[in-house]
């Protein structure tokens, strides 16, 4: 298997997903039961190892209330 090395990794980056959800107190379970998925899928999606496709993220942003481009950024990252 061939890695792009133009393309960054997102494996192992702690995503501004976590960041949204711990700060409104939410567990990664009722994240999941909000957005009709399995809690899996928000443990890969905030670790990074697993971006959202595009209907979950834009699900994520309008939840969360900010840009998308922010919710897939490293925590601590500023947004724009």
């Amino acid at each position: 298997m061939e890695v792009d090395m133009a393309k960054p990794s997102l494996a192992g980056r702690r995503m501004n997903i976590v960041t949204e959800r711990t700060r409104r107190g939410m567990s990664q379970e009722a994240l999941a039961a909000a957005l009709h998925v399995h809690w899996n899928s928000v443990v890969s999606w905030e670790s990074g190892r697993v971006m959202p496709d595009g209907k979950h993220l834009l699900a994520l942003s309008e939840f969360f209330d900010c840009d998308p481009a922010y919710l897939m950024e490293r925590a601590g990252d500023k947004g724009a």
